[in-house]
């Protein structure tokens, strides 16, 4: 699922550092995300049994 994104990831980083910086934050969000969604599945709170 990552591969994708750390293909995009080592095109930018010979363009410029800003970039690079993002798509960078961006990776650690969704690893940060997808690992809260996770740890919500296996223990689901109550708003998402009854949205």
């Amino acid at each position: 699922m990552l591969g994708p994104l750390l293909i995009l990831f080592v095109v930018l980083v010979g363009r410029n550092s800003m970039t690079t910086v993002l798509v960078a934050g961006y990776i650690v969000g969704f690893v940060v995300y997808t690992i809260y969604n996770v740890s919500t599945t296996l223990e689901p709170p109550d708003w998402v049994q009854h949205p």
